[in-house]
């Protein structure tokens, strides 16, 4: 499950997640930001399926595999540049949990502050964890433009694992100069289908008297109008974005 997202804005994840009933069914979910993307599929197992190079995230482990000192309990944990598993502590201590594949929904929120190049994360309205990592200029080359999504991994195993994404927040205050050229980038906006059955389409309901203009397949707003965007006149504009599928 991929969706567009730009980590020059903060992003804001609520979801909810089904680690599965089976306490031997192994290995796990996990939570990424990557920009290999749209259809992108990692490995399977402790790969979780998001084991991708550059992708940034949390894996919930919920089976112990005895991997480079493993703690022998469920835990979550950041990981970086792909590496959900076999990581040790060498980015992140991992954070034990009782046990989470027991049948229950769990309450997921993530949290990414694009101006502190932090991602933290609560569950079922704990906060857990935050991480400092500027993935876009260590892993991504400078380009904020990627994708978020969730996988899991059963390896030889089997368990229902599932997630819910309840909503997506982007957003924050983002700064455009006066004149700027037409087609000039301001923000990206990301949507997802629950169902998958579809495709999403965006538009926009406000487009600030013609200034911004937005793709309707791709979700990138851009200036329409760099003419009109005077300081002097309106130091701020409110665009409003509607998506469909």
């Amino acid at each position: 499950v991929w969706g567009a997202v730009n980590l020059a804005q903060d992003v804001t994840i609520t979801s909810r997640m089904f680690f599965g009933a089976n306490d031997t069914g192994a290995d796990g979910m996990a939570f990424a930001f990557q920009n290999v993307g749209p259809t992108a599929v990692g490995g399977g197992a402790v790969g979780f399926g998001v084991n991708l190079a550059g992708a940034f995230g949390i894996s919930f482990d919920t089976f112990f595999n005895n991997h480079n000192n493993e703690i022998n309990s469920d835990f979550s944990q950041f990981f970086r540049q792909g590496a959900t598993a076999n990581q040790g502590t060498s980015f992140d201590t991992a954070n034990a949990h009782d046990n989470i594949e027991d049948g229950l929904w769990r309450d997921v929120v993530i949290v990414w502050n694009a101006s502190t190049r932090t991602l933290s994360y609560s569950l079922d309205g704990v906060a857990i964890d935050s991480k400092t990592y500027d993935v876009v200029a260590t892993d991504w080359g400078g380009n904020s433009n990627g994708w978020f999504g969730f996988g899991a991994g059963t390896g030889g195993s089997t368990n229902q694992q599932q997630v819910e994404i309840i909503s997506v927040q982007t957003g924050g205050v983002t700064s455009v100069a006066e004149n700027a050229t037409p087609g000039t980038v301001v923000g990206l906006a990301a949507a997802i289908d629950p169902d998958r059955t579809g495709t999403v389409t965006y538009s926009l309901t406000d487009n600030a008297g013609a200034r911004f203009a937005i793709n309707g397949t791709t979700g990138q707003i851009a200036v329409a109008n760099g003419a009109v965007l005077d300081a002097e006149v309106n130091s701020s504009h409110r665009i409003v974005v509607q998506s469909t599928d």
